[in-house]
């Protein structure tokens, strides 16, 4: 808005001074001055109206053209067959139609602008004919088309531009929509994991220990033996309490991504007793962080899911690099089975590899068998 109030004091004061220099070299007295005159003041006052009170881009482009009539009228009371001081106006309309208008109705104020100021020119080709007066005329002519010219293409850049921070803008608002739709689908896994594991363990917990009260005062035997199920129920459900906060722990993985794997691996034998055996082949690709933390995270899930699931003794993790191709198969020993069921645990590694542009398949028959298949830079 300054720059607008800017560039209109800056175009009165233009318009002011040329005003001045054409009345003087005029010297136009009586009416003629007082029609000049009125006719200035009729070209300030649309310059004003159109940029302070019009929001109409229609109405706009009509007080261009009466901008145009009221030229025209100024170059009738002048003495010359050409005054160039008022010609200057045609040039202004021209650089204020390019701020104010699309690139199609700046073409069309412009070429009228050129014809309309084409006819004192054509007047005086017709009154005097010479090679003089005809090099005049073109050269206004072709500085008239090459303004316009310019203009155009200083507003096709303009628009582009426009529409290019519009998309960038639309671009950065969807991305922020799927980081939060993100966020809160992660949120809602995460209370989902809590309700299934730990609110239903702690759900038993208050049941045995309602029944070890029931036996307090007539068998002590069994209330004692509820007493132990009871601490034995708490405890898994503190475990299963730090796996779930750990999960929401953003990892740093430092170095290699093979080296992160062995000691979640080595973490996850020590809490389980579940042996891993990890067979990488091929030359590892250097990985970006949001894939090695998604890759990462795959392999954690895979990992918890043979824990709580299979009843399996070993797992293998191969890790396989060809070309531009990355393999992980998260494979157990476990009891498997023939239908597999989406919890939220293969729901979350599923997720996860579509986010990163990968494939995911889960086998059941032998062991249970988690595949995903990754393009990567090598």
């Amino acid at each position: 808005m300054k720059k607008r109030n800017y560039l209109n004091i800056l175009k009165i004061i233009l318009v002011l001074l040329i005003s001045y220099i054409a009345i003087q070299h005029e010297t136009a007295v009586g009416f003629r001055f007082i029609r000049i005159v009125v006719l200035i003041i009729m070209y300030i006052a649309l310059g004003i109206v159109r940029n302070y009170f019009l929001k109409n881009k229609n109405i706009k482009v009509i007080t261009f053209i009466f901008d145009i009539v009221v030229i025209f009228l100024l170059e009738l009371q002048t003495k010359y067959v050409i005054n160039y001081a008022f010609h200057v106006f045609y040039i202004i309309v021209l650089f204020e139609t390019s701020l104010l208008l699309n690139k199609k109705m700046t073409i069309i104020v412009g070429i009228t602008t050129l014809a309309v100021s084409l006819i004192k020119y054509i007047n005086l080709l017709l009154l005097v004919s010479n090679y003089s007066k005809i090099t005049e005329a073109m050269f206004f002519a072709f500085l008239n088309i090459f303004t316009i010219v310019i203009i155009t293409i200083f507003k096709s850049y303009k628009e582009e531009k426009e529409k290019t921070d519009q998309l960038y803008n639309k671009l950065v608002k969807t991305s922020e929509k799927v980081e939060e739709l993100a966020v809160i689908k992660e949120r809602n896994r995460i209370a989902s994991e809590l309700h299934d594991s730990i609110g239903h363990k702690l759900t038993g917990l208050i049941m045995q220990l309602e029944m070890a009260e029931y036996y307090l005062s007539n068998n002590i035997d069994e209330s004692k033996k509820l007493i132990v199920q009871s601490k034995h129920t708490s405890r898994e459900s503190l475990k299963q309490l730090r796996e779930v906060v750990d999960a929401l722990k953003e990892p740093i993985l430092q170095g290699s991504f093979i080296s992160a794997v062995k000691k979640l691996s080595k973490d996850y034998m020590q809490m389980t007793n579940i042996k891993v055996n990890i067979i990488s082949k091929g030359k590892e690709v250097k990985l970006s962080q949001d894939i090695k933390i998604a890759l990462y995270r795959i392999i954690q899930e895979g990992l918890t899911n043979s824990a709580k699931h299979s009843n399996s003794d070993i797992i293998d993790i191969n890790i396989k690099y060809n070309k531009n191709n990355m393999q992980i198969i998260i494979k157990d020993n476990g009891s498997g089975c023939k239908k597999i069921v989406t919890g939220n645990g293969l729901k979350g590694i599923k997720d996860r590899v579509e986010t990163i542009g990968g494939e995911v398949s889960f086998k059941g028959n032998d062991g249970f068998e988690i595949k995903v298949q990754l393009r990567v830079e090598g």
